[in-house]
C-alpha cells in the first residue's frame, strides 16, 4: 500500500521509481538530487523492501520534497510481500505511477534477469534508465 505526502491525480510530468532495500543513507542525497535537477516538480515512488530505518527516512524527506513541488509515495513491502525482488519492486512502482513519463533509479544496476518475465507496462509508458 502506498503512503503519500499529498493527494495526487494523474497528470503530465515525471515519475521517478526507486526500489530500495536497506539504503537509509542513500535516500536523502537521492531526493535532494532529484528535486534539484527537476525543479518543475513530479513524483517519486519508493518501493522499499528494507528491514532497517529506510522507510522512516523516506517519510521524513517527504515533507521537504512536497515543499519543493514533489510528491513522495512509499510502498514498504514487508517480508512475504517482496515478490519478484528488484524487478518486482520496479513493476510495483510502475503500476502505482500517476504521471506520463517514468525514470527508474535502482541505486544499483538493474540486470535483465531481474525483470519479471510476465511484467507489462501501462500503454504508452516507456522506462528511462
Amino acid at each position: 500500500m502506498l503512503e503519500s505526502s499529498r493527494a495526487v491525480s494523474v497528470s503530465k510530468g515525471l515519475t521517478v521509481v526507486v526500489p530500495a532495500k536497506n539504503k537509509r543513507d542513500s535516500i536523502a542525497p537521492l531526493v535532494h538530487r532529484i528535486v534539484g535537477a527537476l525543479p518543475q516538480g513530479g513524483e517519486t515512488i519508493f518501493v522499499d523492501d528494507s528491514d532497517d530505518a529506510t522507510p522512516d527516512q523516506i517519510r521524513a524527506l517527504a515533507q521537504t520534497a512536497r515543499v519543493a513541488g514533489w510528491t513522495v509515495l512509499l510502498a514498504h513491502r514487508l517480508p512475504g510481500q517482496r515478490d519478484g525482488g528488484l524487478g518486482g519492486a520496479v513493476v510495483e512502482g510502475v503500476r502505482a505511477m500517476r504521471r506520463q513519463a517514468i525514470d527508474v533509479d535502482t541505486l544499483r544496476p538493474l540486470h535483465a534477469h531481474e525483470w519479471p518475465p510476465d511484467a507489462r507496462l501501462p500503454d504508452g509508458v516507456e522506462i528511462l534508465t
